[in-house]
């Protein structure tokens, strides 16, 4: 079952009394959001993109992702994460999480949400790396490239379960794009990887399962928890991106020999 809601999730999903995991990719910090915004300004004297036209650049054996010219020059739309932001979300959902939140981030933002989390209740242990295995390199060639995202996971401050206890990675490695999938039609600035949340999914909810996702951008939550055998209510604040997803999602089941939609 994937239950699609358009809104703010503070409303949309206000009748959401208790799930088995929050598993979600909400904005990041404003430093986040103001390099993506300044990721396409044009040259100027003091902040000019150097000619790489005939610079070999060492990528580490990694090719640009097939997105890197959308991405490049793109403008983040939707605002970024404070302080107050994560701590009203932790307010919010702690109460009702069973099991485990997993949640994306910059260093900046993760560690927001750890301080939120230990003082909810939760033990969040230290942020984990998905590193990207296409990431773009600094064009303007002045640091290091940004090739990296973090993920908190928390759980609540229990005993685990025998059924509970089971080897979970410390670190991710792989593709951003979900490159040579016909879904790639439906990119949005930020989406994670089929393969990344269907391997979180796996790792930190059950079959049968309910899977909270309070920022569900383009859907890949939703689909990877269909696609395991979880259900999944998540909601979309724009309407542009949340009429996306549903159409990503109604293909999802159609493409399995399922007719029925998702939640408009």
């Amino acid at each position: 079952m994937i239950d699609l809601r358009l809104g703010r999730w503070q409303e949309a999903l206000e009748d959401v009394e208790m799930c088995d995991a929050v598993i979600c990719d909400p904005p990041y910090s404003e430093r986040t959001h103001k390099g993506q915004r300044s990721a396409g300004v044009g040259p100027s004297k003091r902040n000019r993109r150097p000619d790489t036209s005939s610079v070999a650049l060492d990528l580490g054996g990694c090719s640009l992702p097939a997105h890197h010219d959308e991405m490049h020059g793109s403008r983040v739309k939707y605002g970024s994460a404070s302080k107050a932001d994560i701590e009203e979300a932790i307010r919010f959902w702690a109460p009702r999480v069973r099991r485990w939140f997993v949640v994306f981030g910059d260093h900046l933002s993760a560690e927001q949400w750890r301080v939120a989390l230990d003082k909810s209740g939760f033990y969040a242990f230290h942020p984990i790396v998905w590193t990207k295995t296409d990431a773009a390199p600094r064009m303007h060639c002045d640091g290091p490239s940004s090739q990296h995202e973090t993920i908190t996971i928390a759980r609540p401050r229990r005993r685990l379960g025998r059924a509970e206890m089971r080897y979970r990675p410390g670190w991710y490695c792989g593709p951003s794009a979900n490159k040579g999938i016909a879904e790639d039609e439906f990119h949005i600035i930020g989406q994670k990887p089929i393969w990344l949340m269907t391997t979180l999914v796996a790792a930190y909810s059950e079959p049968g399962d309910l899977v909270v996702d309070p920022f569900c951008g383009s859907g890949t939550t939703a689909i990877a928890c269909h696609r395991l055998g979880r259900s999944c209510i998540t909601s979309e604040m724009d309407p542009a991106t949340h009429a996306m997803a549903k159409a990503r999602i109604d293909r999802e089941l159609a493409q399995l020999g399922l007719f029925e939609g998702a939640t408009p």
